[in-house]
């Protein structure tokens, strides 16, 4: 199985100017310590394991993780997908 995973995460409230505009200085990509993509990755491979999604996470042969702010018309989620292969 491969596995892509997505965390999307709010901005935090110092990104923004007090009209609600983001601050041209507020940082592009997700670098704050709002979750180590490692520790995040682990967390959905054991979510989905036990039967879940497949028995095992060692069974995942492929992973792709990375984590962003969400945009104007996104909440706060994880977006995964999981592909079998054969």
């Amino acid at each position: 199985m491969t596995v892509t995973a997505t965390f999307v995460f709010a901005r935090p409230k110092n990104h923004f100017r007090t009209n609600g505009q983001l601050k041209p200085a507020a940082p592009k990509h997700c670098t704050s310590r709002v979750g180590d993509v490692d520790k995040l990755s682990r967390s959905i491979l054991d979510a989905l394991s036990e039967g879940v999604i497949f028995n095992d996470d060692a069974q995942v042969i492929s992973l792709n993780a990375s984590r962003r702010y969400a945009n104007d018309s996104e909440q706060p989620c994880a977006i995964i997908t999981v592909t079998a292969i054969s």
